[in-house]
């Protein structure tokens, strides 16, 4: 989403990566049940999708914890609010 102007009319969306953003929602959350449903989890999926949660989390934590507490990251991108605010989310990256 990027603001042209601050007439909140003037949004204009990148409708490409939202439509496939959502095609691949749509799909996993059709597709999950149906895999578990028909083949079954095992240990090592529940394991990895724990393992996985907290290693996303600690990537979103860490990432906030340096812009908001040490002012040290930098953003990709032209370095704006919003760039900031995107950081980090459901990435594992400081």
């Amino acid at each position: 989403m990027e603001r042209t102007t601050g007439n909140p009319a003037s949004v204009r969306f990148d409708h490409t990566a939202l439509s496939l953003f959502s095609l691949v929602m749509l799909g996993a959350v059709v597709a999950v049940p149906l895999f578990g449903y028909y083949v079954g989890y095992t240990w090592v999926d529940w394991t990895m999708a724990v393992l996985l949660y907290f290693a996303s989390g600690l990537g979103i934590t860490v990432g906030y914890h340096r812009l908001i507490s040490h002012r040290s990251l930098q953003a990709l991108g032209q370095g704006g609010f919003v760039d900031r605010r995107r950081m980090g989310i459901g990435e594992f990256r400081v």
